[in-house]
């Protein structure tokens, strides 16, 4: 198999930089692709002065296949005052990620968005790669951000918007991760999964969400679960191992793990568990990062499929 580059991304459903983030991400790995065909070709340094060493292993190689592994987390969620919920708003729309101002002004309960995260773990299960379980679980967390934070309309894909950034940037510090560490498995559930697959269907989605719009009626976990993409067929075994406490400890590994990492803010970002990245990052310095961590594996260091970071 080839080598993998893992990203872990800590990130609370319906928190907007948390979302916002993703879509910087995804977009930063689209550079850093694009970076490492022109290195390929010219030899150019990406990063600028300093980084040539650093980048110089990986400039002959194509980007490793990058997997984004989603992790869970539970942020106070409080509501925003009303400048900063329409700030947001704002700098999502110009990101073409429409969030809406009143969303942020009366954000769902954390059970709710306990709930929601237990459903992306169980997202996650149908898959026999642990990449494509990564990719369900990454659309999962998507679909449900955009319908928490104000998408009328659940997109067919799931998947970030593909504009450039055009507002400012939230940036936080860039730490190093100081030790070493150990293989095992950040966040998997010990549960067997649910058979199947599929598409929510979106003529169900748009008429169980009118009364959600209109009052503090909560969505149901079957909801959820047609928005996070499970089969209709899915959803009765959905909602018993909910019933049951299914997925309650992967979650808690999750904040676990977060809470070791000493996480200062959301979105929280480790790319190949060698740099870790606090708030909705650049996509030049998210790309950065993936090409420093792709240096790396280039230099021989196979990444474990999955991780538990220790500091």
């Amino acid at each position: 198999m080839s080598a993998r580059l893992l990203i872990d991304v800590w990130h609370d459903v319906a928190d907007p930089w948390s979302r916002i983030g993703l879509d910087r991400l995804a977009r930063g790995i689209d550079l850093a692709r694009a970076a490492q065909r022109s290195f390929s070709r010219a030899g150019h340094d990406f990063a600028g002065a300093g980084r040539d060493e650093a980048h110089g292993s990986a400039s002959d190689a194509a980007l490793p296949e990058v997997v984004v592994e989603v992790h869970s987390f539970l942020s106070p969620g409080s509501p925003l005052p009303e400048a900063n919920a329409e700030a947001i708003a704002a700098v999502a729309a110009s990101e073409e990620i429409p969030v809406a101002k009143e969303r942020l002004l009366r954000p769902p309960s954390q059970p709710l968005r306990r709930l929601a995260h237990r459903i992306v773990h169980a997202v996650r299960e149908g898959a026999e790669d642990p990449a494509d379980g990564a990719r369900r679980a990454l659309e999962a967390a998507i679909r449900l951000d955009d319908w928490f934070l104000g998408f009328d309309n659940v997109s067919d894909s799931g998947t970030p918007a593909d504009s450039l950034a055009q507002a400012a940037v939230r940036t936080g510090s860039e730490f190093r991760l100081g030790k070493g560490v150990e293989t095992g498995k950040l966040a998997q559930a010990d549960d067997a999964p649910p058979n199947g697959r599929g598409q929510a269907d979106q003529s169900v989605l748009d008429a169980d969400q009118g009364p959600f719009l209109r009052g503090p009626v909560e969505p149901s976990p079957r909801m959820l679960g047609r928005i996070a993409g499970l089969a209709p067929s899915d959803l009765p075994t959905l909602e018993r191992r909910l019933e049951l406490g299914e997925w309650e400890a992967a979650v808690d590994r999750d904040i676990a793990d977060a809470k070791r990492l000493r996480i200062r803010g959301l979105p929280l970002t480790v790319v190949g568990a060698r740099v870790m990245l606090v708030g909705a990052q650049s996509p030049k310095v998210f790309a950065e990062a993936i090409l420093e961590a792709a240096a790396a594996l280039g230099e021989g260091e196979q990444p474990p499929q999955a991780r538990r970071f220790a500091l």
